[in-house]
């Protein structure tokens, strides 16, 4: 079964990329250098994480998602936006914080934990512009990512709690965000 949700994630996930890349050479997306920067360290040190803990079929998923968020990166680069504001210093210094923290403890969950809550900050400015343009956000790819997420979460082999943090949490608040887009969408027509 993990396998079967493994293949299940990364088939959902060439397809999602393979739209988001498309939009980018159409003109129609500007992916920002710095978040997919500090996603690319968030999920490097995820995956660096479960090849320890031993999640099995579940280092695809977040191997791959390391990969994709350094090409997003490297994409943002030549079509993308590069200004850094104060937000993206904060986060990025957090994220390599981080990876600090984690090497002076040697405790993995830690590291999860952390990793969940730069996540959680970068979210908030997500949460805090759709509160004002509930339509500036596509809602079936937070409904395709919720779903994936629930997948990552069902492929890891050996689950424990720093193995599943990361993949709960990331359906969790995809979870909560689509029922406060549907929300913010719904009080709009109103």
């Amino acid at each position: 079964m993990h396998l079967f949700f493994s293949i299940l994630w990364v088939t959902l996930q060439i397809f999602a990329f393979s739209i988001y890349v498309g939009s980018i050479f159409r003109g129609k997306t500007k992916p920002h250098l710095y978040t997919w920067l500090l996603w690319w360290i968030l999920w490097t040190i995820v995956t660096i994480v479960q090849i320890t803990n031993d999640a099995g079929w579940a280092i695809l998923i977040s191997g791959l998602m390391a990969g994709c968020n350094l090409t997003l990166a490297g994409l943002s680069l030549k079509y993308g936006e590069t200004s850094l504001t104060k937000r993206d210093k904060y986060l990025l210094l957090a994220a390599l914080l981080t990876i600090i923290l984690w090497q002076i403890s040697s405790n993995d969950l830690i590291a999860i934990t952390l990793v969940c809550f730069i996540d959680a900050v970068a979210f908030y400015f997500t949460f805090k512009k759709s509160y004002k343009k509930p339509y500036d956000e596509k809602l079936s790819s937070y409904i395709l990512w919720t779903l994936q997420f629930v997948s990552f979460a069902l492929a890891v082999d050996n689950p424990t709690p720093t193995n599943l943090l990361y993949p709960v949490f990331l359906a969790t608040i995809e979870l909560i965000f689509v029922f406060f887009l549907i929300w913010r969408r719904n009080l709009r027509k109103k």
